[in-house]
Parts: structure tokens; C-alpha cells; sequence
């Protein structure tokens, strides 16, 4: 025979979270420091060709914050 083990948390729900807009991906950018236009557009660009990813964006701009520094210290 089969065991069946309960496993009460197995079906928990996640709630759905919203997804992200240009606007918010613009703001995140200004938070972090990003003011360029040309920079903001290009992040929203990446974020908008997968999906509006959060996790793409937040790549995105840990490297152009990288960028900017290399161009301050020089």
C-alpha cells in the first residue's frame, strides 16, 4: 500500500506580485543613483525584452553603477 504523508504546507499560495512598469524600473534606477536618461532607457530596454525581470534590472544597473565608478576614479 501506498504511504500517504500529509504535508500541510505543500499547497501554500504565494501571493502574485505586480508586474513592474517602466516607471518602476525608472525609479529604481534613480534610487540607485542612475539619472542618466540614456542609461535609464537602456535598463528598461533589458528589463522590457524579458519581461519586466526585476532580477535582470537589478543586474543591469549593479553594472552601470560599476561603469560609473571606473569613469569617476579615472
Amino acid at each position: 500500500f501506498p504511504v500517504t504523508i500529509a504535508r500541510p504546507f505543500a499547497t501554500r499560495q504565494h501571493p502574485k506580485a505586480k508586474e513592474a512598469t517602466a516607471n518602476d524600473i525608472s525609479a529604481i534606477c534613480r534610487a540607485n543613483g542612475i539619472g542618466d536618461e540614456n542609461m535609464i532607457a537602456s535598463v528598461v530596454r533589458e528589463a522590457e525584452a524579458h519581461s519586466f525581470d526585476l532580477r535582470r534590472v537589478e543586474r543591469k544597473v549593479k553594472a552601470l553603477r560599476r561603469r560609473m565608478k571606473v569613469q569617476e576614479d579615472n
